[in-house]
């Protein structure tokens, strides 16, 4: 898929449908509910923001998020990968490569001093994009609830 082949584009409330499905292919299963929920925050929050790759049809192809806020122990903002999806049949093709681009270029314009993803063991193709990109394997130090 040639680059005008896509583009990356804001994530709009209106596409909630396309995040539910991308969502359920990564395997984040939500609800309609909770999908509905998860758009609003995502447009309204001025911390979390996303994005899609979509066709000349805007019918989406991946998405990306990103939270990005202060962090005492850097003295500054970071930006936080939170999710990177790329449908299967559209890998390999540049899509995932300007998703983290668009991003990159966002946590830029934000001051980020330091940018992280989180990114499954099992994702591998994922883990060698972004090491590409620049991006290095840190310690998996994370406890969750």
């Amino acid at each position: 898929m040639a680059a005008a082949d896509f583009k990356i584009r804001p994530f709009r409330r209106g596409d909630r449908q396309a995040a539910q499905t991308l969502l359920e292919e990564a395997g984040y299963p939500l609800s309609p509910a909770d999908c509905a929920a998860v758009v609003a925050w995502i447009c309204s929050h001025p911390e979390t923001e996303a994005f899609l790759a979509v066709d000349v049809a805007d019918h989406p192809l991946g998405l990306i998020s990103l939270s990005h806020r202060p962090q005492m122990r850097i003295g500054g903002r970071i930006g936080t990968v939170e999710i990177l999806y790329v449908k299967p049949e559209h890998r390999r093709q540049g899509l995932g490569k300007a998703l983290i681009e668009q991003v990159l270029a966002r946590t830029q314009a934000l001051g980020c001093r330091r940018v992280e993803a989180n990114v499954p063991r099992a994702a591998s193709g994922g883990r060698a994009l972004l090491a590409t990109l620049g991006f290095t394997l840190v310690d998996e130090d994370v406890m969750k609830r």
